[in-house]
């Protein structure tokens, strides 16, 4: 996890984590340098299973994530963002597609909330693609043109985590483990079940719906990526 002046949701999502974890697990959070009080509400929860790392100054959150994925030590990783909440099943879903289907990552579906009303089923529905196994968009140049990766929806395996750290600046942490896999010839798996809460509070670092930034953003964002896709 990636925290940054998460103080008003952290604890709801480390909850609903906890919640789902033996006790040989582990929650890597890495804070960029919050301002606020998160870091004193993830000490006063007071569980052993969380390893707080800390930022002496702001990152960015994709070297943010880059570094709490690479101090992780489980042989599957979940991405998970501070403002979200989990499914009471989450962890046992995705573990039991791995293991069914020996996949390296994993996508699964979300729902999108805000003021505790469902304001989006399904992320799935408007990433432009159905979610089956015979034609889930896995290419690297779909991709590129439209994302199907998302941070908080994602799990993986170590194998995968050492093929994409570290991440290099520059890119969004999520495209540049989906695109590394795709690239490296992982096995990816789309579960089309909602399995995450995802909350949007008006702070969020990205938005739902891509479509609405500046184009020439979007292009320059794609063209780094690509860059960096080449070079690794």
């Amino acid at each position: 996890m990636a925290a940054y002046n998460g103080a008003d949701f952290i604890e709801a999502q480390l909850r609903s984590i906890l919640t789902q974890l033996s006790p040989h697990d582990e929650i890597i959070i890495v804070d960029d340098a919050s301002t606020d009080q998160t870091c004193s509400i993830i000490k006063n929860m007071g569980d052993a299973r969380i390893k707080l790392i800390t930022h002496p100054e702001n990152m960015g959150s994709t070297q943010t994530f880059s570094a709490a994925i690479e101090a992780s030590s489980g042989d599957i990783i979940f991405l998970s963002d501070q403002d979200d909440v989990w499914m009471a099943d989450k962890i046992s879903k995705v573990l039991a597609i791995i293991q069914k289907t020996a996949a390296d990552l994993i996508i699964h579906d979300a729902q999108v909330m805000s003021c505790g009303e469902v304001l989006l089923p399904s992320l799935f529905k408007i990433r432009l693609f159905q979610v089956k196994p015979r034609n889930a968009p896995t290419t690297i140049l779909v991709n590129w043109i439209n994302t199907t990766f998302t941070g908080c929806c994602m799990a993986f395996t170590k194998e995968l985590k050492s093929a994409v750290i570290p991440i290099p600046k520059g890119v969004w942490h999520d495209q540049w483990i989906g695109m590394m896999a795709a690239k490296k010839g992982f096995t990816i798996h789309y579960l089309p079940e909602v399995l995450v809460a995802m909350q949007r509070h008006g702070q969020n670092l990205t938005e739902i719906a891509p479509r609405y930034r500046q184009w020439w953003l979007m292009l320059y964002d794609r063209w780094k990526l690509m860059l960096r896709l080449l070079s690794a």
